[in-house]
């Protein structure tokens, strides 16, 4: 479905008749597996696979019987007993009508659920370049169709391989224990409460394996080197999603790794721990707490890492390793960890949730664009080995038993509070410095006219930072004013994106639907203004601009800056692709609305644009400059190439 769902996005199959053949193809299996449940009931025990395989009817039989008829929809999304549930609603005979209405609710969901991975995959590809296009979608689902084999390939073998890894681990430390020379080792990786100690052994080796990976981390941070490279994409990535109201819950996700919060929580813990007669944990949860604070700030202080530009006010100490990822990941962890043992039956869940979020604190410190990725990388591979060290250390004695809900009352009513009262203090003034910001230039007039500034963009930046696309129309007036004249001569203004003009968008079938869908940026900036106009070829002319961030003096006039070009519309194809935008400039189809202007073209100068545009084209790119007809007409007239209309 994820395949499917990337087809969707890059446009080689249809949005709205492909989800509706998966939700009449999911119904119609589930339609089948109904009837056959009314039809041989109980019949289908004595029947094969069922009667080899018993359990397979069973699971679906408690799954009913555990959530009655949510487990209609419920059951959709979970693949272990998928298909065994419009079989037991056969067999159990509720009315069609019922499962009916919900079995469609959920076909829906699970057919929307499943391919938006991919579809938000797909039309990100329409950001590559058009020649990269096609390899890049053709990688992807190579790469899907690999992960699906591999994790079935695991599932079918994790037992085997558990109990190898686990032979292996146990032989390596039989034979540390015969040899005098690791008597040391053998001694500090002691762990008295399990039949083997080789578990010790093997989270040792994950702690090393996870301190190499920091180090090795680190020194391509100080050097520049290769893995720092996925610093810029994304960066750019995180920074063209701003949204004042999805900013303001990453500022929230990002209180729980805040120092301000996360020490008063050591201390409270520590406190509770004390009170409650467990020194020995106590002692080993200050040590973790002294341990990833001193380390991790300590590595702040060795090496200055510059933070990411473009914020307001953002934070400028050194970004290496992210101390909000490594304070999270440490502290959560810890408390994971006590609370997993006390409750081996929620183990798992407890241990996912401490990953979902330490996960989501990385990510909000990625999007507010506080850290690059390998700050956050760094910091929970950081911690990831100091954790790792100290509870290595904390098992090499008898363990006690904690009251679990007393450490997780604790933590949770630290958090509320110290969280609640961080947020209190500081929300307003977060929102304000995590604004993203662009450099502001003021040029004169005459120097813009020329093109005698370099201050001025020629080609704007896509969302991974690469150079995506020739800046064609440069406009000084205001954006009231532009507006209203591209109106006037039949430009049709398109809503900038949300989720109802998305989906109308995507689903309607005029031209506007060929727009791409995800905006395009210029250095991570939404267009302000998206018009379309139909033209006598049939290919309609789309224009973007946006503000260049430029006054030209005097007069503190704002300058604009865009592209506008022909609009292909092609028939799906896997090669489909919006538009070329390198060879279908349409400048000539903004000429007869500039009745109030004067312009000019300008071939832009190859040396000032990166090469992949000169290989793209032989000719030169053309620019066209606009301003208002009345601003130094002196000026305008002694320019050869001005052509008032």
């Amino acid at each position: 479905m994820t395949a499917i769902g990337v087809l969707i996005g890059s446009g080689v199959m249809p949005l709205s008749a492909t989800l509706a053949c998966a939700t009449i193809g999911a119904v119609a299996g589930d339609s089948i597996g109904l009837l056959i449940g009314y039809y041989y009931k109980d019949q289908l025990k004595r029947m094969w696979p069922f009667r080899k395989y018993p359990k397979m009817l069973e699971r679906g039989q408690q799954f009913i019987a555990q959530h009655g008829g949510k487990s209609i929809f419920i059951g959709r999304f979970v693949g272990a007993i998928r298909a065994f549930v419009p079989l037991v609603a056969g067999m159990l005979e509720i009315p069609p009508l019922r499962f009916y209405l919900v079995d469609i609710v959920s076909a829906l969901c699970w057919a929307i659920a499943y391919m938006l991975p991919g579809f938000l995959i797909g039309i990100a590809s329409l950001e590559i370049p058009a020649e990269m296009a096609a390899k890049v979608i053709l990688l992807i689902l190579s790469l899907l169709v690999v992960l699906w084999v591999v994790t079935c390939i695991l599932k079918a073998s994790s037992k085997w391989i558990y109990q190898h890894l686990n032979a292996i681990s146990d032989a390596v430390w039989q034979k540390l224990k015969k040899r005098p020379k690791a008597h040391v080792i053998c001694n500090l990786l002691r762990f008295p409460q399990e039949r083997t100690e080789s578990g010790q052994l093997a989270l040792a080796v994950f702690a090393l394996i996870l301190t190499s990976l920091f180090v090795i981390l680190w020194l391509n941070v100080i050097t520049h080197s290769m893995l720092t490279d996925w610093n810029e994409p994304f960066y750019h990535l995180f920074r063209g999603m701003y949204t004042p109201g999805m900013t303001k819950i990453m500022l929230l996700i990002s209180t729980l790794g805040q120092k301000a919060v996360l020490l008063p929580l050591g201390a409270t813990v520590f406190i509770y721990l004390l009170a409650t007669r467990h020194g020995r944990t106590a002692l080993h949860w200050l040590a973790l707490v002294i341990l990833i604070t001193v380390i991790a700030y300590a590595c702040k202080h060795l090496y200055y890492n510059p933070r990411p530009p473009g914020l307001l006010n953002g934070p400028i100490n050194s970004s290496y390793p992210s101390g909000h990822v490594s304070l999270s990941v440490a502290f959560y962890g810890f408390i994971g960890f006590l609370l997993g043992r006390r409750m081996p039956e929620w183990r798992q869940a407890i241990y996912w949730t401490v990953a979902v979020i330490c996960s989501l604190v990385a990510l909000s410190r990625l999007y507010l664009g506080a850290h690059w990725l390998t700050d956050v990388v760094g910091g929970a591979l950081l911690a990831g080995a100091v954790l790792s060290g100290v509870i290595i250390a904390y098992r090499r004695s008898t363990m006690p038993e904690i009251n679990w809900i007393g450490i997780l009352t604790t933590a949770l009513i630290t958090l509320f509070i110290f969280g609640g009262w961080y947020l209190h203090k500081h929300l307003h003034m977060l929102q304000e410095d995590y604004q993203p910001v662009w450099p502001e230039h003021q040029i004169d007039e005459d120097s813009w006219w020329n093109q005698q500034s370099n201050k001025i963009p020629l080609y704007r930046a896509g969302r991974l930072g690469e150079a995506q696309q020739i800046l064609n129309v440069q406009w000084s007036s205001s954006l009231e004013d532009i507006i209203s004249t591209l109106a006037a001569n039949g430009w049709r203004n398109v809503p900038v994106n949300n989720f109802f003009t998305l989906f109308e968008r995507v689903t309607q079938e005029d031209k506007v639907k060929h727009i791409t869908i995800i905006e395009e940026l210029k250095n991570d900036q939404p267009p302000a203004y998206i018009g379309i106009r139909t033209t006598g070829t049939g290919q309609p002319a789309v224009i973007f601009l946006w503000d260049a961030h430029v006054t030209l003096q005097p007069g503190n006039k704002p300058l604009w800056v865009g592209t506008i070009y022909y609009q292909t519309v092609h028939h799906y194809s896997l090669t489909h692709q919006n538009q070329n935008i390198e060879t279908l400039s349409a400048i000539e189809e903004l000429m007869p609305s500039l009745k109030n202007y004067v312009y000019k073209e300008e071939a832009i100068d190859a040396k000032q644009l990166p090469l992949r545009f000169s290989l793209k084209q032989h000719s030169p790119y053309m620019l066209i400059l606009i301003r208002p007809r009345n601003t130094n007409i002196l000026t305008i007239l002694n320019q050869n190439a001005t052509r008032p209309l």
